[in-house]
């Protein structure tokens, strides 16, 4: 695989390998570091301006493209069901899908966190005012 410029196939050949290898085994670590290292490259180049643009409409919100690879990393890798993995082998353009799979995840995230600091504010208020009340 060319380390500037992944196919689709590539892409695809990355992420069965990404499940159907005991990544476990210490021999294939080196070879895996360097995929990983590869695959974090290309999202860098190829995912990331399509991610920090959907964030930004939806949210209004900057983004970091590290982060961005990371957690491109970390879905393909740990969190990618069935479904997903199934969708983004056969997706006639998988680097947009994916693209569009992070995004979706951080905007998800992003509303849960944002709501949970609010719901944590009002509590915060809540309790100010019982202490200010009592005192």
């Amino acid at each position: 695989m060319d380390e500037n410029n992944w196919s689709d196939t590539a892409l695809r050949d990355y992420i069965r390998g990404l499940h159907e290898h005991d990544w476990f085994d210490e021999s294939m670590d080196d070879g895996r570091k360097a995929d990983d290292q590869r695959f974090h490259a290309e999202v860098r180049s190829r995912v990331v301006a399509r991610v920090q643009a959907i964030l930004l409409e939806r949210i209004g919100t900057l983004s970091d493209p590290e982060g961005i690879a990371i957690v491109a990393r970390e879905l393909v890798g740990d969190y990618c069901s069935d479904d997903e993995r199934r969708w983004l082998l056969v997706s006639p353009e998988p680097w947009n899908y994916l693209g569009d799979w992070v995004a979706t995840e951080l905007v998800r995230s992003y509303k849960n966190a944002a709501g949970a600091r609010k719901k944590g504010g009002k509590a915060l208020k809540r309790l100010e005012r019982t202490a200010s009340s009592t005192a």
